[in-house]
C-alpha cells in the first residue's frame, strides 16, 4: 500500500513539474530590462537617490556596484540602476564580476549626498582598465539615461535604513 502510494504521488510530482501550465507557457520568464524613468517621488525624509549607469565605453563583463558593502546590481553596458540610500556619507565601490573572487566592496568613493535628489553616478574606465565612478551633471546625465533601459535582472542587497534620525 505504501509502495502504490509512494508511485502515484512520485508519478503526480513529476507530472506538475513537467508541465508548462495551460496554455503552453514557460514556467519561469526572465527579463534583464525594462523601460522605466527615473525619479524622486518615493524619497522619505533625508534620502537620497543615486542613480548608477554605464554606457558602452566600459570593456570587460558585468560590473558589480555596492554601496556601503552591499551588493547593489551587475550593471551590464548600456543600463542603469537606481537605489535610494541616507542622505550622508556612502560608499560605492565596483569590480567586474568574476567567478574566482569576491567583489570589492572596501575600495571607492566615498559620496556625501543632498537630501531629497536625484545623483547621477557614471561607471567609467581608466587607460589601465580599472573601474571608477564620476558624478555627472544633472541635465547631462539626464539624457544619457533616459536612452537607457533600467536593469531587472538582479535583486539589491543594498539596506533600506530609517534615515529621519541620521
Amino acid at each position: 500500500m505504501k509502495r502504490s502510494l509512494a508511485a502515484v504521488a512520485l508519478g503526480l510530482a513529476l507530472t506538475a513539474c513537467s508541465t508548462q501550465g495551460l496554455n503552453d507557457r514557460p514556467l519561469e520568464v526572465w527579463s534583464n530590462f525594462k523601460q522605466s524613468s527615473v525619479s524622486s517621488q518615493q524619497l522619505e525624509e533625508n534620502q537620497s537617490l543615486v542613480v548608477f549607469y554605464r554606457q558602452n565605453d566600459v570593456q570587460g563583463s558585468a560590473v558589480n556596484v555596492y554601496v556601503n558593502g552591499d551588493y547593489q546590481t551587475s550593471l551590464l553596458p548600456n543600463a542603469y540602476s537606481a537605489v535610494s540610500v541616507c542622505a550622508t556619507k556612502n560608499l560605492f565601490t565596483s569590480s567586474f564580476s568574476t567567478t574566482k573572487d569576491f567583489g570589492n566592496r572596501t575600495q571607492g568613493m566615498y559620496y556625501t549626498l543632498p537630501a531629497n535628489e536625484i545623483v547621477y553616478v557614471k561607471v567609467k574606465q581608466e587607460t589601465n582598465g580599472k573601474l571608477n565612478f564620476v558624478r555627472i551633471e544633472k541635465s547631462v546625465a539626464e539624457n544619457e539615461v533616459a536612452k537607457l533601459p533600467k536593469e531587472n535582472q538582479t535583486l539589491s542587497r543594498v539596506r533600506s535604513n530609517n534615515c529621519s534620525d541620521k
